[in-house]
């Protein structure tokens, strides 16, 4: 192996990945000892050549990948493991401004001021005229420099004028000791304060809860093509997701004309990503279709708000990866200028019903049906057929498809929360997005869903994401 850009070291566990050429999947292992030139070492440098331990079950072979995956004595800890030793870190030490005052032979005064906290202190002592080496701020600096197990620092000590006399050591240590044990109990109760008042801050800051909304259910049906437009003629479909794309403006005029008639139920859809050459060409397609009389466009992305610039008409919805996941996320969206948001996919229940239980002013959809993308790349995946399934080291099987010259990987299992929409209205959510874009419309598939969701069916081998279990 060859070093590139980057420098390795042994001073915490690595990982690594060794990805084959082919589409066979990859191996990790973990690097614990490193040698050049045959010799054990602790670290190498860029473009330095080394050999690692590697499992010996496993062969690799020149033109293979290598990614460094993780690195740091944290990749191997538990999650438990990793509570505990976050648990056991202290904050850094507080660093004290001291003074130190002797009025009389027989008392000493303290003053410390430390993170705007002050303590002032005066204890008797017993001392002795000296006949050398009296009390000096030397003696005092390096008795009150030691501040055993707490959380302190001695920074500035001043000193005023000290009479000759002796004081025993044991008992200024132990009026160190008396004293920094009361100013470090001080600074913990003010700490713990703080945080306390900041808790009830953040959590006065929230938006309260509400009753569930109410009303009638409304159902947004996402679908691929244009030629789908029928669907708003079926009772249950109140709405259409419509994929905004390079020429939509132009379909909708030459043959789809029916989207006219109800402008008002049709939401544009934006595809994820928008590129830089097709920009220009999407600005143009959003003023086409707001000529139109469309006023609704469903966003994926937040650099997507700069196609809309200041258009107050417009009603502006946020997909799933516009992550909402609590209230605040919710606000800020408000705020950017969203009318409606959609909930991320991949919540829990829990989550979802304090999520719709908030009075956030913004509209909250539930997407309970859809065949979500894993992944969407710009670069092919070579030797991969869509007629064949690509079944990962779990056994889970996944479509590529590449028609539309992105390499877009799909599960075959679909995502379904049908089966639970009366818990769902139960939470508060009165609007249920289905996406069909994968099926055909006339697709007993297709059928099936609606059919499902009319009676709160659930679908046979489907999953439901994280909905039954905690999101992590």
């Amino acid at each position: 192996m060859v070093l590139g850009s980057r420098s390795i070291s042994n001073a915490g566990i690595v990982a690594m990945r060794i990805q084959p050429a082919s589409d066979k999947p990859g191996s990790a292992f973990t690097i614990r000892d490193l040698r050049r030139a045959g010799k054990p070492v602790s670290r190498v440098g860029e473009k330095q050549r080394l050999s690692v331990g590697a499992p010996p079950d496993k062969s690799f072979r020149t033109g293979d990948l290598v990614y460094k995956v993780s690195s740091g004595q944290a990749f191997t800890l538990s999650q438990s493991a990793c509570r505990k030793r976050l648990e056991s870190v202290t904050p850094g030490a507080a660093v004290i401004d001291l003074a130190i005052a002797m009025p009389t032979p027989g008392r000493i005064e303290l003053n410390a001021a430390c993170h705007g906290l002050s303590l002032a202190r005066s204890y008797e002592v017993e001392s002795f005229p000296a006949k050398d080496r009296p009390l000096a701020a030397e003696v005092l600096a390096k008795v009150f420099g030691k501040t055993g197990p707490l959380p302190l620092s001695l920074g500035a000590l001043t000193c005023g004028e000290l009479p000759a006399v002796v004081v025993p050591m044991s008992r200024l240590n132990a009026v160190r000791r008396e004293f920094y044990q009361e100013l470090s109990d001080r600074l913990q109760d003010r700490q713990n304060q703080a945080r306390t008042d900041h808790r009830r801050q953040a959590m006065d800051d929230l938006v309260p809860a509400v009753a569930a909304a109410e009303g009638a259910v409304r159902l947004a049906v996402a679908t691929g093509n244009l030629r789908d437009l029928s669907l708003l003629k079926q009772n249950q479909v109140d709405e259409l997701l419509l994929p905004l794309t390079l020429g939509a403006s132009g379909r909708i005029l030459s043959g789809h004309r029916a989207a006219l008639k109800a402008p008002d139920r049709v939401v544009w859809d934006l595809p994820p990503a928008i590129f830089d050459a097709d920009w220009p060409g999407y600005q143009t397609e959003v003023e086409q279709l707001v000529d139109l009389g469309f006023r609704r466009f469903r966003l994926h992305n937040i650099g997507q708000f700069m196609l809309f610039g200041d258009r107050q008409e417009l009603l502006l919805e946020g997909g799933y990866r516009l992550f909402t996941t609590n209230s605040q996320a919710a606000n800020a969206w408000r705020e950017l200028g969203l009318a409606a948001a959609t909930l991320y996919v991949e919540d829990d229940r829990d989550n979802l019903s304090a999520v719709l239980k908030r009075e956030t002013g913004l509209p909250m959809a539930v997407t309970v049906y859809a065949n979500l993308p894993m992944m969407i790349s710009r670069i092919p995946l070579p030797g991969v057929k869509a007629d064949r399934a690509v079944v990962s080291d779990r056994g889970e099987a996944y479509r590529v498809d590449n028609r539309t010259g992105l390499t877009i990987v799909r599960p075959e299992q679909d995502f379904s929360l049908l089966g639970h929409l009366d818990e769902l209205q139960q939470m508060g959510c009165r609007r249920f997005i289905i996406d069909l874009s994968h099926l055909g419309l006339s697709s007993p598939a297709c059928a099936e869903v609606l059919s499902a969701f009319r009676r709160n069916e659930r679908l046979p081998k489907t999953s439901t994401f994280n909905f039954l279990q905690e999101m992590v």
